[in-house]
């Protein structure tokens, strides 16, 4: 693996570097001493860590990362000291007695011999470590890659003698035993550790930097300043959720000599504090943060609760390499990716730095900070609190006469109604009806129906029984997405009815808080209206009234004109026989005049009229009778004459009275002609017709 071999040679090249470290430090430089001292010590812990990250024994290893000796018994190989161990590392171009040992172990083996002849070859092995070695060691290292190469993730020889492979060489001096095959951690770990060293390597690098300009005088240069301003790039930018966007440009300026930028926090404020310095959670507004130097990526961080603690106010980039020139500028561009969860539309976010928050290097080694507070902000376009509309369908029953069964119970349609989702997707739990009622003749109005129930088109959602109140509320949980409106109908049950309950009326009605619904913010939503069904008179028996034919017309001569009107209606008898007397419609014209300016001819009625001493529980007098479902005619005309007025008028049937057989006298019905009742006969006129009106000679 390509990431282990660049940690295995990255850790040995640091390794390297701390032992070049042969200043002697003055009593003036403690604090750089002291510097070195706890990065060797951060360092050794380092290693620790990854020697066990990468299935390497520890327990040998004291808490002074120095290794215990232990006395073992060695089993010598012909021409190596018997008290002898492999304790450097070896690479080409290295000498010394450890080389020459080196060959003889190679040669040990046919199958990583270094030659067959001259220098090198069994018998006459040198002290230098040469491109013959080096490929006797890549064989050898190849031939027992599970226990030298594999443990560091390697899959060919290097023919770099290492700790592993120099662990291999030992146990061929002694006798030992070889670890398990480890099991290697993941790409994203490895690239934890490969940032981790970039940051130990920067850190070396700092004081070698140090350490050399202690040494030389010569190379100490100017000692500089940093300044950060904000630039005009990219101002009041909007970043949706999701939405990756470069969101601030600042511009960082050196002054009397070179800096090199190593360090930057970047620090968020809330729009609502008072001082622009008040800290929230950013962890919730972003997702991932990345610095761009110069259109260059030279830092990112997902932003998250392991990476960032919750009390954490800035974002800290470390072991970055920015350079900038003497009297010259690198522009620096933060870009963030918005998180999915859930915000306040419109929340304006404040990102920027402190002072101190960027650390530089200097050519005299010393560090510089920015000196001034910047800021830029930015505008999170999150989900908007949700509204949901509430409006009755254009199908929904109009008021009318509800007929049902005496026999069983009957579904009556009372409310369609239709909810649009406005500005989020609403997330609809609980919706509650109360169901109005009027001239009920019982004490409970559980008598009288039953279950209500909600539908979604014909779906049937669920059902509910009324409570004290005359509440019905469903337990669903339908997602309305934004934009889209969801039709729903309130049906309830009514029982079978007598004729003495029956003209009751039963409404359903929506009150605009009597919904649980959520919105993508978890906001509650109510309706933003009440919405009220029409009423619904519920009869067992009752007439079916149609208007079958009307007309209107005027006649007479010049400057006097008369209105000769015609209503045809039918009606069918429902759940009974029904009696209408012949004194039980009430005729009226509307317009300019008063209804007794029509005269009323005769009525013809497609049926016989009946004697009301022949039925029970009628009063004497004449009827017409209307069997069960039959259906009969009617046949009205009236004559308008006007008195000095000019006008529109119309003819139309006021009322109708009539009668259906039940166990009392108080069985009488009426049908009136207005909205506030209901309309059941509310079609029963002509059209309007213009007539003049003037003074008659006798």
């Amino acid at each position: 693996m390509d990431l282990v071999k660049k940690i295995i040679v990255g850790v040995m090249a640091l390794s390297l570097a701390f032992t070049a470290f042969g200043v002697a430090f003055a009593e003036e430089e403690e604090d750089l001493a002291g510097e070195l001292e706890e990065l060797q010590a951060d360092f050794a812990d380092f290693q620790l860590w990854l020697m066990e990250m990468m299935g390497e024994d520890t327990e040998d290893v004291d808490e002074n990362d120095e290794e215990e000796e232990e006395d073992t018994e060695v089993v010598g190989i012909e021409g190596v000291p018997a008290n002898f161990t492999f304790t450097e590392n070896l690479s080409q171009g290295s000498r010394g007695e450890a080389v020459k040992y080196l060959q003889i172990v190679l040669n040990s083996d046919p199958a990583t011999q270094v030659a067959e002849t001259g220098a090198g070859s069994p018998g006459q092995e040198t002290e230098y470590f040469g491109t013959l070695t080096n490929s006797a060691v890549i064989e050898f290292q190849n031939k027992y890659a599970d226990e030298v190469l594999t443990p560091v993730g390697l899959t060919a020889g290097t023919g770099y003698v290492g700790a592993q492979t120099r662990a291999k060489l030992n146990s061929m001096l002694e006798e030992g035993v070889v670890d398990p095959d480890p099991e290697l951690p993941d790409e994203d770990t490895l690239s934890d550790i490969m940032e981790q060293l970039a940051a130990f390597g920067e850190l070396i690098s700092d004081l070698v930097e140090r350490v050399e300009k202690l040494e030389d005088p010569e190379l100490v240069g100017e000692e500089g300043t940093l300044e950060v301003s904000r630039r005009g790039d990219i101002s009041g930018a909007e970043v949706s959720a999701e939405q990756t966007k470069d969101v601030a440009v600042f511009r960082l300026e050196a002054e009397d000599s070179d800096v090199n930028v190593r360090r930057m926090d970047v620090r968020f404020y809330n729009l609502d504090s008072e001082n622009g310095t008040n800290y929230d959670d950013f962890r919730s507004w972003i997702d991932h943060l990345a610095i761009y130097a110069d259109d260059e990526k030279v830092g990112e961080m997902d932003i998250n609760r392991n990476t960032i603690e919750r009390n954490d106010e800035y974002v800290r980039f470390s072991g970055l390499n920015i350079p900038v020139a003497t009297d010259g500028y690198v522009d620096i561009t933060l870009q963030v990716t918005a998180s999915d969860d859930d915000h306040e539309t419109n929340e304006t976010v404040y990102l920027g730095f402190n002072k101190d928050d960027i650390r530089g290097r200097d050519e005299a080694g010393l560090d510089v900070y920015n000196e001034d507070n910047v800021e830029r902000s930015f505008t999170l376009i999150g989900e908007e609190a949700g509204t949901l509309e509430a409006k009755r369908h254009s199908d929904s029953p109009e008021e009318a006469m509800v007929h049902v069964s005496e026999d069983s119970r009957t579904e009556v349609d009372l409310l369609k109604f239709e909810l649009t989702a406005k500005d989020s997707d609403i997330e609809l739990e609980d919706l509650t009806t109360e169901i109005g009622c009027g001239d009920v003749n019982v004490d409970d109005l559980s008598d009288l129906v039953g279950d209500v129930t909600l539908y979604d088109g014909g779906t049937a959602l669920d059902t509910a029984t009324l409570d004290s109140d005359h509440k019905a509320t469903f337990e669903i949980d339908i997602d309305i997405a934004e934009g889209t409106t969801k039709e729903f109908m309130i049906a309830i049950d009514v029982y079978a009815l007598d004729v003495k309950n029956q003209g009751f009326w039963l409404t359903a009605n929506l009150n605009k808080d009597d919904v649980v619904a959520y919105d993508e913010l978890d906001d509650t939503v109510d309706l933003d209206r009440d919405v009220n069904g029409r009423k619904q008179y519920i009869y067992s028996h009752a007439p079916h009234v149609t208007l079958e034919s009307s007309s209107i017309s005027r006649s007479g001569d010049a400057g006097y004109h008369t209105a000769d009107a015609t209503l045809e209606f039918s009606v069918e008898a429902l759940g009974g026989d029904i009696y209408i007397p012949t004194e039980g419609l009430t005729f009226a014209g509307t317009g300019f005049t008063t209804p007794t300016s029509w005269s009323i001819g005769d009525v013809e009625f497609s049926g016989d009229e009946v004697d009301g001493g022949d039925v029970a529980n009628l009063t004497t007098g004449t009827y017409y009778e209307i069997t069960q479902d039959e259906t009969k005619t009617f046949e009205l005309t009236g004559v308008f004459r006007p008195v000095n007025e000019d006008g529109f008028v119309r003819f139309r049937v006021e009322e109708i009275k009539w009668y259906a057989e039940s166990d009392d006298d108080n069985g009488w019905k009426v049908f009136t002609n207005n909205r506030s009742d209901h309309d059941e006969i509310d079609d029963l006129k002509t059209d309007q017709k213009y007539v003049d009106g003037t003074s008659r000679e006798e």
